[in-house]
């Protein structure tokens, strides 16, 4: 269990970075005026999602019981919105990370089970 958890943490700290990286290019290159803000907001929204996984991690590390399915939840809605995009290079490598990252949260379920001795 305990590698599965180096894994978790990896691909988590890894869609965080993917994410970041995502959304600070986003936010800084130069697009037409006509699409300048809708730009920008998605920029945001992918600075949010690096936040979210970052949360994710943390709880996989503090061992969250709360957060076992709201984290399968949020990560399976990833997926999805990951296909749902016009499918480039770099959408299928968030994609892969996305989806590794969601079998492994789903490997480590136990880790979410236990409790800690009084």
């Amino acid at each position: 269990m305990k590698t599965t958890l180096k894994i978790l943490y990896g691909l988590l700290f890894l869609l965080t970075a993917f994410w970041l990286a995502a959304g600070f290019y986003m936010l800084f290159k130069e697009v037409k005026a006509e699409i300048f803000w809708p730009a920008k907001i998605i920029a945001i929204l992918m600075i949010g999602n690096a936040f979210i996984f970052l949360v994710l991690a943390w709880g996989v590390w503090k061992k969250k019981k709360w957060l076992f399915y709201p984290g399968l939840i949020y990560l399976a809605i990833n997926v999805i919105l990951s296909i749902a995009d016009q499918l480039g290079f770099w959408d299928f490598v968030g994609l892969g990370i996305s989806l590794i990252t969601l079998i492994f949260f789903y490997k480590a379920k136990a880790v979410f089970k236990e409790t800690k001795p009084a």
